[in-house]
Order: C-alpha cells, then sequence, then structure tokens
C-alpha cells in the first residue's frame, strides 16, 4: 500500500518565511512602497504578539501584488527563487523528502504562502502535487491583490491534506506530516506520524505529549544539486 509525505514549506523546507524573505527583497531593490511595507510591518507586530492571525499576515504581503499581470508575477517567483529561495532549503529536510520519493510515496508540499513563490522550490524538487494560497485575478487578467478562496492553512490545510490523499487512495495512517508551527496542528494530527521540524516552543510541548518525532536541521546557504 502507498504511503504518503506532506510538507510544510516555510520554516520546515527553506530556512525562513518566503513571505518576510520576499518583503525584505521588495525592500531592497525598492520596489514596494512605503505604505504597503510600514501596513505589513505592522500586522506582522499584531501577529507576533498574538493579535493578528497568521492568515492577515498572508494577506497583507498578497495586497503588495494589486495591479500585476499573472505572467510578471510568475516571473517574479522565478527570479526570487533562483535568488533567495535556493540558497534556503535545508539539506536533512530535503534528504527525507527524497528518501520518500525514492520509496514511492507520494509527496505533496502544502504552504499558506502564495504559489508563485512556492512553485519553483517545488519544481525543482520534483514533488508530486502543490496546494498553496492562490491570488485573485480581475476579468482583465490583473491581480487583485486579494486571495481566490481561503488562505490554505489551519483548518484548510487539514482538509487539503485529507481530500488530497482520499483522492489518492492513501489512509491518513501511511501519511507522514512535517511542520515547523502550532498553525498547522490539525495538518499534523490527521496524519499517522508528524515531525515537529525546528519547531515552535508551542508545537515542541505538543510534539513531547503525542511522542512526535522532533528535527533540528539548518542550512548551509548553498544551492542544492
Amino acid at each position: 500500500m502507498r504511503h504518503a509525505a506532506l510538507f510544510d514549506f516555510d520554516n520546515t523546507l527553506i530556512d525562513g518565511d518566503s513571505q518576510g524573505l520576499e518583503v525584505e527583497y521588495f525592500r531592497r531593490r525598492r520596489e514596494i512602497s512605503l505604505g504597503r511595507l510600514a501596513y505589513i510591518a505592522l500586522v506582522y507586530l499584531l501577529y507576533k504578539i498574538k493579535t493578528a492571525p497568521k492568515a492577515a499576515l498572508v494577506r497583507s504581503c498578497i495586497g503588495a501584488y494589486r495591479g500585476w499581470e499573472k505572467q510578471g508575477l510568475i516571473e517574479h517567483g522565478n527570479h526570487f527563487f533562483r535568488e533567495v529561495t535556493s540558497h534556503r532549503f535545508f539539506p536533512e529536510v530535503i534528504d527525507r523528502m527524497r528518501e520518500h520519493k525514492n520509496r514511492g510515496d507520494l509527496v505533496a508540499v502544502l504552504s499558506a504562502s502564495p504559489a508563485h513563490l512556492v512553485g519553483p522550490a517545488a519544481k525543482f524538487l520534483g514533488v508530486d502535487l502543490l496546494i498553496a494560497t492562490e491570488i485573485e485575478e480581475d476579468s482583465d487578467g490583473r491581480l487583485t491583490g486579494r486571495t481566490r478562496g481561503p488562505v490554505n492553512i489551519g483548518s484548510v490545510k487539514a482538509a487539503a491534506a485529507g481530500a488530497l490523499l482520499e483522492e489518492h487512495g492513501i489512509d491518513p495512517a501511511r501519511c507522514t506530516a512535517y511542520s515547523d508551527d502550532q498553525a498547522d496542528l490539525e495538518f499534523l494530527l490527521m496524519a499517522g506520524a508528524a515531525v515537529a521540524v525546528n519547531p515552535t516552543r508551542k508545537l515542541a510541548r505538543i510534539a513531547e505529549v503525542h511522542g512526535w518525532e522532533v528535527i533540528h536541521p539548518f542550512s548551509n546557504g548553498r544551492r542544492l544539486d
């Protein structure tokens, strides 16, 4: 019977949050307005002090793409991967992903971050499936700066994972889920096995209660072969 391995992206496959890295990338290149930068910083602060959910932070960053053309976003995502994300993989976690692939497991990445940030990495890694937050387009094909559907986090991510496994006829008991944050608790609980990757303090405590494996990988700053 086939197994599955489901991976979160930010701080699980890569060192850092891809949207946060992108905001810094925009700031260095002066490709983001001071108003938008200040708004994202405010939402980030509220998120850190637990008064705003992660989904609000995701939406605040997505607002920066308002008016972009879809092709421009795709090209930006590819360039961002080459310049930033490709140097931030955790080799230990990527090795585990490759082991799953070599065993014939279904391998998927599920992320709250937008698809243009995660897609190039997923393609590079050769994963079977990607589920990420999508950005809405208007009737002229330009981005509205809003999400198309909910942010792929929490119960949304858990439901997407469950639907994915059902579609491929895989029992959740034969699934291993990887994540770093308690926001993915439902996602981790739906799997037969869970691995906490550089977990937050809260997730580390939860992992101890459930007897989950905990790993502490690091990035060497080099591109993978």
